[in-house]
């Protein structure tokens, strides 16, 4: 059997809410290594809304995520059914309960921020739970009958003070990307010994090894391509060994990597609702924001007499470049 995994992000541009990392993780019978899992899985899961004819959608989340409704509908169902198909357990019904199966972030970061301290958000919020638990089980005997298990997600959410803290320790917004990329990358690795973890790539970087070498001490660490489309490494420490391989556009080319995307752009989405709920609990009337640069002028510009009364500092809100 491999373990096959991908990680993905969701929010390094906007300069309002958190980044969010995930991986997401497979154990496929060893013959499907180098395989399309979409194709292996086409009766199982869909590659778009369109063509989902009641499969579960797993795409890149820009795809499935887009247009002026924005609906969280396939995002949210993907997540949650992916998630409960994971292990035994009650269904998840709250934003408490999934961050509980999913997070890698202490809760003290959360309560920092005033707008996330409140996390007992029902859920799920655009499906319904039958819906959701009946795509977990369907999602999870599929999966079985052909030898294969979804073995989780995992995230890691930094919230907008600790993006601040690192980068005024002299880290660049990429290093804060690859932290917590390489922070999941141990995670799966520390799980799985023999592991073969796929990566978008991050801000055009071609070149992963000096990276690898500080976050990795102690590993061998072997490169076998640095390609402006396509890095691959191989990690060993005695008999340990990860495969990880960086793709240009990895969400569309790697299902593991589609889903660990519709994971973080589902999470970071839902901790912006708890955003803008708190600011228009103190600012009535303020319209919402996604949290990208030019509504996040218009929006710290509608709540800034609230913000003046709350005392809430810059580097509590506003994540610098």
């Amino acid at each position: 059997m491999a373990i096959l995994a991908g990680i993905d992000e969701a929010g390094y541009g906007p300069p309002l809410g958190p980044l969010v990392v995930s991986a997401t993780a497979f154990r496929v019978p060893d013959a499907w290594r180098g395989r399309s899992l979409w194709e292996t899985l086409a009766d199982t899961v869909a590659e778009s809304p369109a063509d989902a004819g009641g499969r579960i959608v797993v795409a890149d989340s820009k795809a499935v995520y887009k247009g002026k409704s924005r609906s969280l509908k396939w995002l949210e169902l993907a997540t949650l059914a992916f998630v409960q198909a994971a292990r035994d357990g009650p269904p998840i019904r709250t934003l408490g309960h999934l961050l509980e199966r999913v997070s890698l972030t202490p809760a003290v970061d959360f309560d920092r921020q005033p707008w996330y301290r409140e996390r007992e958000v029902a859920l799920p919020l655009a499906c319904d739970a039958a819906s959701v638990d009946r795509q977990a089980r369907y999602v999870r005997k599929e999966l079985s009958a052909r030898g294969a298990r979804f073995l989780g997600a995992r995230a890691r959410i930094v919230v907008e003070s600790r993006f601040n803290e690192t980068l005024a320790a002299g880290a660049n917004k990429a290093d804060v990307v690859w932290r917590a990329a390489a922070r999941l990358i141990r995670e799966l690795w520390s799980r799985y010994p023999q592991v073969a973890i796929t990566l978008d790539k991050q801000g055009g970087r071609a070149k992963y090894g000096r990276p690898l070498h500080l976050a990795f001490k102690g590993c061998v660490i072997r490169g076998f391509a640095e390609e402006p489309a396509r890095s691959a490494y191989r990690l060993e420490q005695g008999p340990r060994a990860a495969d990880l391989l960086f793709l240009e556009g990895g969400e569309r080319q790697s299902l593991p990597v589609a889903l660990a995307s519709m994971v973080s752009k589902y999470l970071r989405e839902l901790f912006m609702r708890l955003f803008n709920a708190f600011w228009q609990g103190h600012a009535p009337g303020v319209a919402p924001t996604a949290g990208y640069p030019e509504d996040a002028r218009r929006f710290l510009s509608d709540i800034a007499p609230a913000r003046a009364r709350l005392a809430i500092p810059d580097d509590l809100l506003v994540r610098r470049k």
